[in-house]
């Protein structure tokens, strides 16, 4: 039990994590058109899918952390776009 005497929870949980990357991804693609942000998604989705790196459980936490942000024609799209991931189109 010494072993856990110093042990500490760690400070920072998954959802900050992912709050992070979002941070980071709204970097790498602010000025993009709205177009080109589905693109950019659509082929991160394709190519995460074909390399065997995509989660279901990532992209909904993507999902709730951008969902906020939309406006409701935005969240449609946004909606419409997961459907065509989900169906094996993307």
């Amino acid at each position: 039990m010494k072993e856990l005497k110093n042990f500490k929870k760690k400070e920072h949980t998954i959802e900050e994590s992912d709050k992070n990357i979002v941070k980071d991804y709204i970097g790498k693609y602010d000025g993009f058109s709205e177009d080109q942000l589905i693109n950019a998604l659509a082929m991160s989705v394709k190519n995460a899918k074909e390399d065997g790196s995509y989660s279901d459980e990532q992209m909904k936490s993507f999902i709730e952390l951008v969902s906020p942000q939309l406006n409701d024609e935005q969240r449609k799209k946004l909606g419409n776009l997961v459907k065509l991931i989900e169906e094996d189109e993307i």
